[in-house]
């Protein structure tokens, strides 16, 4: 059985013990990789979200930002899409917000106020891990 490449990518920053990652399996050439890119492009489905979970779906679109993916990325803008259809949402509102920042040429600047996204499922805490990065380096 291939292993989810999210997962795998969670186990190489020391962030797997316990966790279960349910859905699809990803062909075995995206697990053969650590590129979060693509780790990230696994976990979003064919209608962008992941799982239809708005945090996670919100959470994976803020790593992909931190990771510098071109806003007109196929899997970003699907991803994106499918966070409009969910704006009431204070989480999808607030990465609509940062994606809508970047189209204007404001700079991303990661602080507190994103800590709420890092909250829920391996694309929360691949997000803190990114964040907690990003502060040190």
């Amino acid at each position: 059985m291939a292993r989810n490449p999210l997962h795998a990518l969670l186990s190489a920053l020391g962030l797997s013990s316990g966790v279960k990652l349910r859905g699809k399996r990803p062909p075995a050439a995206v697990g053969a990789t650590d590129d979060p890119h693509r780790l990230l492009g696994a976990s979003l489905g064919p209608d962008g979200s992941v799982e239809g979970d708005v945090a996670r779906t919100a959470a994976a679109v803020a790593c992909l930002l931190l990771l510098q993916t071109p806003l007109h990325d196929p899997q970003l803008v699907r991803a994106r899409r499918w966070l409009k259809a969910h704006e009431h949402d204070a989480l999808a509102g607030f990465v609509l917000g940062l994606c809508a920042g970047l189209e204007s040429g404001a700079p991303l600047t990661p602080g507190p106020t994103w800590l709420p996204l890092g909250v829920r499922g391996p694309e929360g805490r691949l997000l803190h891990q990114l964040l907690t990065r990003t502060r040190e380096g």
